[in-house]
């Protein structure tokens, strides 16, 4: 439809369209799916796709995706279920589709339609792999006039995958998004580009695991007995050493008195 007179001010119309993609494990081994999303860590991404159309990949590399009018551009496929889009009038995005089926065209933006499909297949390894689609009906190119407008599709896809954790790689710390998508076997234009970006538009979380109570602290005990050496007795306990008393010191003892030899009676001479 024409726009008549001045430039039409850009009606916005937003719609979504969540799909739930099944996941498939490289190994034949089933493991457990815990079935409370406390229990699982979830890694998710934002992929842009906008214009003519350039692609803000789920890694933040940015680059222009080429393609001519009329040609069909996986934006995520996996298991052979398929969210495309269209490429249309100078190469902006014209139609979504998912799994062939058209769920959000440019041509409708006008009525305020709303479009939206799930489909959902857990399987070995993850327990869910969630896919959404949003976006904004503008018009294009910039700063049109008149009859140049047209209607176009900018899109904003998402994608969130949940899984037990402590599980092999690349399910254990540190968590890769594009990693897990590259195990999983996932493709398109959101996912498979050869660089590296700087925009954060992914992250991976975990749960918690719970703070453990405070140890209580024990009461105290006996005394522990002093270690025995080399496996014999205790050692006895040393007996006090008694305080050595100091005798006092003996008077010196006095000489016995020598008593004087008693003279003898001098002897008369005898007369003759």
């Amino acid at each position: 439809q024409k726009l008549q007179g001045k430039q039409k001010t850009p009606t916005k119309m937003k719609f979504a369209a969540p799909i739930l993609l099944t996941a498939t494990a490289v190994t034949a081994k089933k493991q457990r799916i815990a079935t409370q999303d406390t229990d699982l860590c979830e890694c998710s991404a934002k992929c842009i796709v906008e214009y003519d159309p350039h692609v803000t990949a789920f890694n933040g590399f940015k680059y222009e995706l080429a393609g001519e009018e009329g040609d069909v551009k996986s934006l995520y496929m996996l298991n052979n279920q398929s969210l495309d889009i269209t490429i249309g009038r100078q190469n902006y995005i014209q139609n979504v589709k998912f799994e062939g089926n058209v769920v959000a065209a440019a041509k409708d933006c006008e009525h305020g339609k709303t479009f939206s499909v799930a489909n959902h297949l857990p399987t070995n390894g993850v327990a869910s792999n969630e896919l959404g689609v949003s976006g904004i009906c503008q018009l294009a190119p910039k700063d049109c006039k008149d009859d140049e407008c047209f209607w176009i599709l900018n899109l904003e896809v998402s994608n969130s995958i949940k899984f037990q954790p402590g599980q092999q790689a690349p399910f254990q710390e540190p968590l890769n998004f594009m990693e897990i998508e590259k195990y999983l076997g996932a493709d398109g234009a959101c996912v498979n580009v050869n660089g590296t970006g700087t925009v954060q538009n992914k992250s991976c979380t975990c749960p918690t695991p719970p703070t453990p109570l405070p140890t209580p602290t024990p009461a105290p005990g006996p005394e522990t007995p002093a270690p025995t050496i080399d496996g014999g007795d205790p050692k006895p306990t040393a007996r006090p050493t008694p305080k050595r008393t100091r005798k006092p010191t003996p008077k010196p003892s006095r000489k016995p008195r020598t008593p004087k030899p008693t003279p003898k009676p001098t002897r008369k001479p005898r007369t003759p």
